[in-house]
């Protein structure tokens, strides 16, 4: 594995102070996040009463992980799982599936919350 792909819920949870959260991260090398992470923390400080306050804490707290964009590899990897998904009638949210087509493009593990995570074949998922 070339490191450790942090989810939105995992971000989340650590900014707002979840100490469970806070040991795991602690434990991790390598971390990076993807751009669609980045995209759902954003849409989040959009929607929220705070929204340059969260806007300027997520960013904060991304700026110092490289950031892993969308590549053909990622898009080649998103199609493979969509449609293997599809096929034994999973249903997961649009952008955790670039989420883990990202992971996967980049041999990274995933640090999240989300459970449905593990019905990826090929994954490999950190529960935080």
């Amino acid at each position: 594995m070339n490191g450790n792909m942090l989810d939105t819920n995992v971000i989340i949870r650590y900014i707002k102070g979840d100490s469970d959260v806070a040991k795991v991260l602690e434990n991790l090398e390598d971390i990076s996040i993807s751009t669609i992470v980045i995209g759902e923390l954003l849409f989040g400080s959009e929607k929220s009463q705070k929204r340059e306050q969260n806007r300027k804490i997520y960013l904060s707290f991304c700026a110092p992980y490289p950031v892993l964009d969308v590549t053909q590899k990622v898009a080649d990897k998103y199609g493979i799982i969509k449609a293997n998904l599809q096929k034994h009638g999973h249903i997961l949210p649009e952008n955790d599936m670039w989420i883990a087509a990202t992971a996967l493009a980049n041999d990274m593990t995933v640090v999240t919350q989300d459970k449905h995570f593990s019905v990826i074949e090929g994954l490999t998922v950190i529960s935080a």
